[in-house]
Order: structure tokens, then sequence, then C-alpha cells
């Protein structure tokens, strides 16, 4: 059967992967995931490729070679730049422009087109667009010219697809679905691995992430009329380089390709990249083979669910305010442990939605949970304590973290049991209603003086007050207390009647080593002490009515006091069922300090301890005419009448005094 902590334990493991997994779902777990993304960058070195060169149709083209913004460009400057790039015997040349309709000049185009068939080594690009047919909305490539595709090496598509909300390319679009052509950067990749003895099937055929060089302006580049100037490059500029023409800063070279996207280097200010530089960044990918891959959904629900039951186990585990800093421990640490995972084995995954979504939530629901088993804990062990011990001692016991559960713990503590004298004759002389007030104002009056000195009540037996100092809460004045209460208890008594009757308690107290806790059972709490301490101290209780005292205490008690108080010694005793003789002490509540019939006891009591019984009797006896009657002295004046008919063993006297009798 479960506990109601590990219930609750697993609740919430449950709530903060059900929360890890809708997340994941979810447009903000589609927002994490880019992040994460992106954030890897922030931690990436630059890196370079000198195999690429990027020819852009930008602002200083187009004022320089005088071409429209709004129109197409004279394809005889593409003829002339191409020619230079077969010259130069570049790699291979990517048009990430659209040659999908003739222009007005048709020897330009049939000059560009003969230049494409001198290269051999021109890959033309297409697009895929969105037209509506009867209602219906339908996709259609718009491919090259027929008469430039013939010449060339090939043509593929160039649309970067999918573009992210943010307007963000974080993914390569190697096809595009229905359409079966190729991406034209794979088409372009295959050949460039061939070259290397690379096999193109190593390209796995999954969506794959583009792993970016660096901020836009990272890839090589030039302006399309510094290319065409001859003395705008070296004359090997573009030996064994791919180059790739497009357009920049969206001013309509191409035609009425217009684009520039976000990339994970936009976070740290730098700007949008043009198409043709995402092209070359998928191009450089695809041929080095060091794209990232997107971990899948399996591996997701494991990380959810490992992390879940770490976050909440060790919340739940650890002292409530250390769990911030290990919180900012975890994400430090998993963080850093994704991105070098990341950099090391080109995967990554959504590892900020178990940094912002599940690790908060572990937190705020163990913090809860906490306060709530706290406030709950606090309020059962109030409940638990209210009739053992002051509600201010209770409330202290509460924040102290006791714990319920049964079982116990060895501590020192002095034990009192007190005892209502006469209650025998009293019940059989007094009907049960009556006698039943009197008990109860009775221990009233007990339990007031035991509270007020930070006493714990442990309960009634009988006629009887069992009560404990020291525990629950440690008391480094416990002997102090119990023999302030117990004299207290003495005075109250004397001092009052109580329905009429006129009642005499008396006190044993004993200190030691006792096992104390709830040594009941989980379906009743029952808060007591064990030990030879509390036996003693039963015994001791017991003891007052043969010397005629009010309060005994043991010699640990004594020896554990720090007040001063009157006390005399009694004797020492081997009580019933106890192996060692034990010295007792009487405190005097109404005598004062130096009085001659205390002198006269303790002489009589050294002469009897010596086995001096003449000596000890006149002890006594004058003991007894100073005060007017003392029940001690009469209790050793018995003893010594005995002897007279029965005399002891003097070879085996130690003076002690072996009670035969409770």
């Amino acid at each position: 059967m479960l506990t109601q902590h590990t219930r609750s334990l697993l609740i919430s493991i449950t709530m903060v992967i059900l929360a890890g997994i809708l997340v994941n779902f979810s447009r903000l777990g589609n927002g994490l995931e880019r992040l994460s993304f992106d954030l890897l960058f922030v931690f990436r070195p630059l890196a370079q490729t000198e195999e690429i060169v990027i020819v852009y149709l930008d602002e200083t083209a187009h004022k320089q070679l005088k071409q429209p913004l709004d129109r197409i460009w004279d394809r005889r400057l593409h003829a002339s730049l191409l020619d230079k790039f077969t010259r130069q015997k570049a790699n291979l040349v990517i048009y990430d422009i659209l040659f999908d309709v003739a222009s007005s000049d048709k020897k330009a185009d049939a000059a560009f087109e003969a230049a494409i068939k001198r290269s051999g080594r021109v890959i033309l690009g297409a697009s895929v667009k969105a037209q509506r047919n009867m209602g219906v909305i339908e996709r259609a490539v718009a491919a090259p010219l027929l008469t430039l595709r013939e010449p060339t090496f090939g043509w593929g598509l160039l649309t970067l697809d999918p573009v992210d909300p943010d307007f963000g390319v974080r993914r390569m679009n190697l096809g595009s679905g229905d359409i079966p052509i190729k991406n034209a950067s794979w088409l372009a990749a295959e050949e460039l691995r061939r070259q290397k003895g690379q096999s193109a099937s190593e390209i796995p055929d999954r969506e794959l992430w583009i792993n970016y060089l660096g901020p836009p302006g990272t890839v090589d580049s030039i302006s399309f009329s510094q290319a065409l100037d001859d003395e705008g490059v070296p004359e090997d500029y573009f030996t064994g380089k791919t180059v790739l023409i497009g357009g920049k800063y969206a001013t309509g070279f191409s035609g009425d390709m217009r684009d520039s996207f976000l990339t994970p280097y936009s976070l740290r200010g730098h700007p949008f990249a043009p198409g043709v530089e995402v092209h070359a960044n998928v191009l450089s990918n695809l041929v080095k083979g060091d794209w990232l891959v997107r971990t899948g959904a399996f591996f997701d629900l494991l990380v959810v669910v490992i992390l879940a039951a770490a976050f909440v186990a060790s919340f739940y585990y650890i002292p409530l305010k250390v769990t911030i800093f290990l919180a900012l421990l975890y994400a430090l640490v998993f963080g850093s442990l994704s991105i070098w995972i990341c950099w090391q084995q080109l995967i990554f995954f959504n590892w900020l939605m178990p940094l912002t979504i599940q690790l908060p939530l572990a937190l705020l629901i163990s913090t809860i949970q906490r306060y709530y088993v706290a406030a709950s804990k606090e309020r059962k062990l109030i409940s638990a304590f209210s009739s053992y011990i002051s509600p201010v001692i209770a409330e202290k016991v509460a924040k102290s973290g006791f714990d319920l559960t049964p079982g116990g713990e060895m501590k020192p503590i002095t034990v009192m049991f007190t005892d209502l004298q006469g209650y025998t004759s009293l019940s059989e002389h007094t009907n049960p209603e009556e006698l039943g007030r009197v008990l109860n104002a009775y221990f009233e009056m007990m339990t007031k003086d035991v509270l007020e000195t930070h006493g714990t009540v442990i309960k009634y037996i009988g006629d009887a007050v069992f009560a404990i100092w020291g525990a629950p809460l440690e008391d480094e004045n416990k002997a102090d207390h119990a023999v302030h209460a117990a004299s207290t208890m003495i005075h109250t008594i004397r001092s009052q009647k109580i329905y009429g009757h006129t009642l005499t308690t008396r006190v044993g107290i004993s200190s030691g080593e006792c096992l104390v806790g709830n040594l009941g059972s989980t379906y009743r709490f029952d808060y007591t002490a064990l030990g030879d301490a509390v036996n003693l101290s039963s015994r001791i209780e017991g003891f007052n009515k043969y010397l005629g005292t009010s309060i005994l205490i043991d010699q640990d008690t004594l020896d554990q006091t720090s007040e001063s108080f009157n006390h005399r010694p009694v004797g020492r005793f081997q009580l019933l069922g106890k192996k060692d003789s034990v010295p007792l002490y009487e405190v005097l509540v109404d005598c004062r300090e130096g009085e001659p019939w205390i002198e006269s006891f303790s002489l009589g009591l050294d002469a009897f301890q010596a086995g001096d019984f003449e000596e000890a009797r006149q002890g006594f006896e004058q003991c007894q005419t100073q005060r007017g009657g003392d029940g001690p002295s009469q209790y050793y004046l018995k003893i010594l009448q005995t002897y007279r008919n029965s005399p002891p063993d003097m070879r085996r006297w130690n003076g002690d005094v072996i009670v035969d009798s409770k």
C-alpha cells in the first residue's frame, strides 16, 4: 500500500510529465524548439568554407551595370560571367535565380544558352508555386525554360521550405513532398560528394536541420559587377569553387523572387540572411555531412519522463531552501550537456522545454506540496500533542519536524509520578459523580503546574499523573522544572479544598535515559516513555507513603538541578524490583534552611548507615521532638525496633535499607 508521501510524489511526477508532453505538441513547444536550436549557435565557433563563393546581384551591381530593378536583367551579362567561370574552371555554378520566362532580347537569351552549354557545370533553379484551379489550390513547378534546361548539368528546386513563423529557415528542404524534383542544393551536393569519392546515398532521407557556418557574410561573396570585371578578382579566384548566384536585399534582380530570412545569429543582432546564403549553408552541410539531426518522439518522451522524475524527486528529498540552487544547477548542467552533445554528435532536441516548463513546474509543485504537507503535519502534531503539552510547546514541536510514525528514540529525561493520598478511602465514601468532579479538578491543578514548567503530561493512571520533562523538546533545565512543578503542586493542593475535600498528593521524581516517542500504532498516537527512570520514579512515588514524605527525588535528579532548594537525604534504599540501592532525597517544601531538626535527622542517618544504632535512635528521636513529628525519623525508629529482636548481620552491613513492598 502506497504511503501518502509516495502517492503525492507520483502525482506530482505525473503532472510534470503531462505538462511536458502537452507543451511538446503545442505552439509554445514549437517556439521553444526553435529557440533551443537558435541558442546552440551562441556557443558555436564560426566556420569557413573555401569551396563556395556567392555572387550577389546587389545594389552595387545594379548601379554599375545599369540594370533595372523591376525587369529581367540583360542575360548577356550572365553569359559573360558564366564564360569567365568556365575559363577559370569553376566546379559548379548554381543559380538562385528563376529563368522560367524568356526575356525581350532573344539574342541575349541565346547567348546565355550558349554559355550554359559551353560550361556544362550549371545547375538552374525551379520553384513551387501555388495556384487556384476551379476553386482548388494546386502546387505547380515553375521550371527553367526548356531551351536552358537541356544544356545544363541539372536543375532543382530553390524553395526554402518550411519557413517558420518568425521567417526563420532552420530545416533543409531536400524535396517538396508531392513534387518529385530534387532540391538544387542536394543535386549539387551529390555531384560534389561524387567528386570526393563519397556516396550521395549517405545523405539521409529525413528532415535535416541547417548547421549554419556563421552569421550572414560568413560565406565568401562578391558583387556581380566585381566578378564580371577582369580586374575585380584574381584570375584563379573561381578555380575549383562552387559558385552560387543570387539576389540580395530584396532588389528583385531575379525577377519576382525576393527573399531574406532569419537565422540563429539574428538573436545576436545580425541581419537576416539572403536566400542564396541559406542555400550555401545547406550545400556546405550536405557536402561535409555536418548537418544537424533532430531527435525523435520516443527520445523526447524519454527525456520528459526521466527529467520529470529527477526534478520532482530531488526537490522532494532535499531541504526547501536548497531547491532554488539545485534548480539553477540543473539548468546549468543540463543546458551545458545538451549543447555539448549537439556539437559532439550533431544532434539536438528541444532542451529548453524541460528547463523552462518542467523544471519550474516541478519546483513550484514540490514547494506547494511541501508547504501543504508541512502545514498538515503541523496540524496533526499539534492535535496529537494537544493533550500532552501546552499549545505554545505543541506549536514548537510541530515546527521541529517531529515524526509521528510509530517508534521512539533514547533521550535523557526527568520523570514524575504523582499519587493522590487516601484515594481509596475517598472513592469508598464519595458518590461517582462527585468523585469525578474531584478528580477532574485535581488533574486540572496538577496538569497546569506541569505545563507551565514546559513538562509533558504522558497520561493519567487512575488517580496518578505521569509526566516527563526533556521531551519531545529538549530542556536543559528539565530537573529544575520538574522539582519546581512538584513544589508548586504541593503548595497548590495544600492551599485549597476541592469540593470540600482536603487532598494530599505525593510525588516521585527520577532522571535518566529513556525510550521516548510514539509507542502506539499507525491507528492511535500514544506518546509515552519507557525505561528504568520511569519505573524508578513510580517506585519512588510509592515509597513516600512509608517515609511520610511528599516529594522524593533520586540522585540523578539532584545532580542535574542548578537551582538551590531545601532538601535532605533520607537514605539509601533497595526498592522492590531493583538490584542496586538508590539514594533518595526529600524536597522540603515548607521548611526553612538550617532548622535544627534537619541536623538531628542527618546525624541520626549518618549513625544508622555507620551501624551505630543507639546513636541513630537518639538522633531520630531528637528530630521527632524538635519537629513535632517526622515521617522519615519514624520510619527509621520502626526499623531500629525490629533490629532489637532481629539484629542485622553487621559483617554485611552497608547502611542500605531493603524494601520488600511497593
